[in-house]
Formats: C-alpha cells, structure tokens, sequence
C-alpha cells in the first residue's frame, strides 16, 4: 500500500498541530473545512493522474487501468490527520518500480499451469507450461482497454466468413475435465468445441503471421445478441527460449511523492489562511 499524510509541514502547522488535536475541530471550521478540502484536492488530483491525465505536463500512467484509480481512499485518523493512500494490487509497482520478471520461472508453476512429457513413455520428462489468453478488440474499440486492435480488413474477413459458416467460432464445452498442475493438484479445466456442437476447436486465423496469428472467435452470445470475442493463445512453457516470456524492469513513477509535491504549497497556504482566520490573526 503506498500513502501520503495530509499533514502540510510549516512551522506555523507544527507549532499548532499538539492544540489543534486537543481542541478536536472545535471551534476551528474554516480550518476543518480547509484541511477537508485538501483531501479531497490530493484524493482528486491522484486519480485523475491514475487514469492518464498530466502532472505538471508530464503524464505518469500512460497505460491507465480503473484498478489503480479505484484503489485511492482517504481514511482520517484524527481531526487534522488524514492519509490518502492506494491499496491497488499494481500501486507498490508503480510508485516504486518493478524488477525485470523472468515469466518462464513463475507463471508455468502456478494453480492454472499444465504438465507436459517432453520425454518419451518410458522415460517422461515432464515440463510445466501455461495457456495464455490475449484478447483482441474489434476496429473502433474504445476506452484503450485492448492492446491488440484487429485490423479492419482481417476483421471484415472474419465477420463474412462466420456468416458464410466458413470460420467456425468456439464455445466453452458445459463438460469439464480434470487435469493436474505441477504440484499435483487436481485442476478443473474448460473443454471447447466448435459453434453448434461441432467436434473439436473452432477455426483459427492462419496465413497472416505476427501477433494476430493463431485469432479465434469465442462464442460470445448473450441470447439477445449474437457476438464474438476474439483470442489469440500462447504457451509459457519452462522449457520456453532463454530470452523468452521475460517481462522488462519498469521504472519508479513516484506518483504519490509527485502529487503530493504539486498540492503541497496551495494546501499549505489554505490551511495556514484558514488557522489566522480561526484564531483571529488575520
């Protein structure tokens, strides 16, 4: 979790702060309404940088995700003490940077891994390995929540040939099958078969090369809408390339520190008006 205090340090605040404490907002609204007010300009500015805007001219999060904006909250610790924090799963990345993850080493290991024998009958070698999905969106997907855009004339291709019945979708099976993973737990696995109970997968994009190799269409019918939702799979196996599957070290972004530093000085000065005028200094 990272968090900031609201807290502005000055010698004025210092000195106040033991009796401002003691005095429990009594008597002191237009400070309570001050320091109010901060929260919700430090609250405000954070997920707004969380979701892509700039700070300063310089934008933070390029690849903005709802997780993180949803995980700043204010939580209020006394009458003058807030801490606005981020409790998102991908918050201590961001703020701090990640080292580089060697994905070959972790993800084939883990609950939803698979075993393979790349050895023979007699003498197995098995080596643990993990189906990953890729979603694609479809031309004119908004909102940046698809890395992948099918082009427009592949995806014009596509949607004929579905309703030519000659690319055939994929639904999920209603049976189940049980597989074990590389810790030997018994793991439920979906089954697949081709739209209309056809045997087997459904077609897949072939000829076309690069990332969008491989493209399947999901049956993703709603019963009041025929649609589809388009995949691509790769394999994270351990026995994968060397340079393969490796995720680079990303930098620290400091977004709590910067934006803290950016509302620091008008806070300050709102909270310091706000003490003279409660206590008649001004």
């Amino acid at each position: 979790m990272i968090q900031l205090s609201v807290m502005p340090k000055t010698t004025l605040l210092a000195s106040l702060q033991a009796r401002l404490k003691t005095m429990g907002g009594q008597g002191m609204p237009q400070t309570t309404e001050a320091f109010k007010a901060g929260v919700r300009a430090i609250e405000a500015t954070w997920k707004s940088v969380a979701n892509g805007a700039p700070l300063n001219g310089e934008v933070l999060v390029k690849n903005p995700s709802g997780g993180y904006a949803a995980g700043v909250k204010v939580r209020q610790v006394g009458p003058f003490d807030y801490t606005v924090y981020n409790d998102s799963k991908g918050a201590e990345g961001i703020e701090n940077g990640t080292p580089p993850l060697d994905m070959k080493q972790t993800h084939p290991y883990g609950p939803k891994g698979r075993m393979a024998n790349k050895g023979t009958k007699t003498n197995p070698r098995w080596v643990p390995y993990l189906i990953v999905p890729f979603r694609w969106g479809t031309p004119g997907a908004s909102g940046g929540h698809f890395r992948n855009i099918i082009p427009d004339q592949i995806y014009s291709m596509l949607r004929m040939q579905i309703r030519a019945g000659q690319f055939i979708r994929t639904q999920v099976a209603s049976e189940t099958h049980s597989e074990p993973n590389f810790w030997g737990e018994a793991v439920q696995r979906a089954q697949y078969q081709g739209e209309n109970g056809r045997e087997g997968w459904g077609s897949m994009l072939r000829g076309i090369g690069g990332n969008i190799e491989g493209l399947s269409a999901m049956d993703a019918d709603t019963g009041k809408k025929k649609g589809s939702a388009y995949f691509t799979f790769r394999v994270i196996s351990a026995d994968s390339p060397a340079g393969s599957w490796i995720k680079p070290a990303t930098p620290a972004k400091n977004v709590a520190k910067k934006v803290a530093d950016y509302t620091r000085d008008i806070i300050t000065e709102r909270v310091e008006a706000a003490i003279k005028a409660d206590l008649g200094l001004s």
